[in-house]
């Protein structure tokens, strides 16, 4: 089921390229940034502007600028003519991401005239089953190391959270100097409740802090936001409703 059409739609009735990316095998495939994903997608292309981890990203979907990328994070636009999603991209971890859907192909017009190049839309991963834990490390050369941890679960009562966290620091290529050092906190959180049988609400929080030094000796920081709460209701079998209310910010420096 994908949103290709701005509604819940299986993938067999939609008539554009979708490529859907499940968090969980991402996750054992071992890719734990955005930019990494979105490159197992034909068609796109997404790299940081400078080539090194942190620097600002650009995206670009069957040819078109990152300005004709629609970017929308839990049902939020995170993009728009005048606002890019740049810094995001370079800092975005899938720390707590349960799929990510690219939709390119002549739908994505039904998302407004940004969207020409396509839409990338990321979901927040979904409490289930019994609650467990996982964490993990990862150290490798010029000085990089990943540290990583996530918590899910359900309970009878008709609560389900999921939550994930991830920091990672790196020289770059400049093992030694400051002049590339990269550093990232990333979390996210998703809270989940079943009033009934046929109606839902819930929340979701995501944000990150970064903090690269560029090859000319400066400093950037980069700090964003996102909040959304939420509410669904099967009116019946064939028909769906839902209210959605979400504020992001992002401070870049």
């Amino acid at each position: 089921t994908i949103v290709a059409n701005r509604v819940s739609t299986p993938l067999h009735q939609s008539g554009s390229a979708v490529t859907v990316l499940e968090g969980g095998m991402l996750e054992e495939e071992q890719v734990f940034r955005l930019e990494d994903a979105l490159r197992q997608s034909p068609g796109v292309f997404s790299e940081s502007t400078g080539g090194q981890r942190g620097s600002v990203s650009s995206l670009f979907l069957r040819g078109t600028s990152t300005s004709h990328a629609h970017m929308q994070v839990d049902g939020v636009r995170l993009s728009d003519s005048t606002v890019l999603s740049n810094n995001f991209l370079g800092n975005a971890m899938l720390d707590g991401v349960g799929r990510v859907e690219i939709l390119r192909g002549p739908q994505s017009a039904l998302y407004g005239g940004e969207s020409i190049g396509g839409v990338v839309g990321i979901s927040s991963r979904r409490g289930r089953g019994r609650p467990q834990s996982t964490a993990s490390l990862e150290a490798g050369s010029f000085g990089s190391f990943r540290a990583s941890s996530s918590s899910n679960g359900s309970f009878e009562n008709g609560l389900a959270y999921a939550l994930g966290v991830g920091w990672e620091t790196t020289e770059n290529d400049a093992q030694g100097t400051p002049e590339l050092d990269y550093q990232q906190l990333s979390y996210a959180l998703r809270l989940d409740y079943d009033v009934s049988d046929d109606a839902r609400i819930g929340a979701t929080f995501r944000g990150g802090h970064s903090d690269f030094h560029d090859p000319f000796g400066g400093e950037n920081f980069t700090d964003y936001q996102l909040v959304t709460l939420f509410g669904d209701v099967d009116m019946n079998d064939h028909w769906q409703t839902g209210l959605r209310f979400g504020a992001y910010t992002e401070a870049y420096d």
